[in-house]
């Protein structure tokens, strides 16, 4: 049984990615063009006829989905930090073949910077459900703004120390107008606050669902000050709390 490890790297862009492998010597194996798709990239590891294969890839828009897919097909893989690699990013003949090539070079030498990461799975879409309900957040409160500078806009006394909003003082603010077009324009802007209110809701909903799953959020919790989203969020941002 041949056992000898055989490095790759792989240059991956939208449509299609160069992979170029080499032996414990340095001296090359393989050069491919792979379309950028799970199948065919599977395929090309599924394939390899050469003992074992470690693959480096660079940190990039791709690079998740892509070793997720191969990581069972392969007996290592690298994601690496494209900041550290001067070999690859500096001097001489540039294209996605040396690219590949000095990749390949990287990992056989031990010379790269590893980037955390751990496959797409439910791990993932917990993070980006609490994105997604920060985003929510976030566009209630420029709603709350836009809406808060309109009213003082048309003359709406708001006063100080009492500026915080809650839905009762926005219907308190808007029963001042007395112009119909104003107020309706008003209430119309207090429409898109409730909406992005009831959608974070709904989203974080499934959040604390999904985080019944996840110890961790439970020992955030005990800390003074961490509430229910704080708890969920240092969750997502973590992933893996054993990182």
């Amino acid at each position: 049984m041949n056992t000898t490890t055989h490095y790759a790297g792989m240059d991956i862009h939208a449509s299609n990615t160069v992979i170029q492998s080499i032996d414990p010597k340095g001296e090359q194996v393989q050069q491919q063009e792979v379309p950028t798709r799970a199948d065919k990239l599977i395929s090309w590891a599924r394939n390899y006829p050469h003992g074992q294969l470690q693959v480096i890839l660079e940190q990039g828009t791709h690079a998740r989905w892509v070793a997720s897919a191969m990581a069972p097909w392969v007996d290592r893989l690298v994601i690496c930090d494209p900041a550290t690699n001067a070999l690859v990013h500096r001097g001489g003949t540039k294209n996605d073949r040396t690219d590949a090539h000095k990749l390949a070079r990287l990992l056989r030498l031990g010379e790269y910077k590893p980037v955390w990461w751990q496959p797409l799975e439910a791990r993932h879409v917990f993070k980006s459900r609490m994105k997604m309900y920060l985003r929510q957040r976030r566009a209630k409160a420029a709603a709350i703004q836009r809406l808060t500078h309109y009213l003082r806009h048309i003359g709406v006394r708001i006063p100080t120390g009492s500026s915080r909003f809650s839905f009762r003082r926005g219907k308190e603010w808007i029963s001042q107008i007395s112009s119909g077009e104003h107020r309706k324009l008003a209430e119309q802007k207090l429409e898109f606050i409730t909406y992005h209110h009831e959608r974070s809701l709904q989203i974080f909903r499934g959040i604390r669902e999904q985080g019944k799953n996840y110890w961790e959020i439970a020992e955030f919790a005990k800390i003074p000050g961490i509430g229910p989203v704080g708890s969920h969020l240092f969750s997502a941002l973590l992933e893996d709390p054993h990182r």
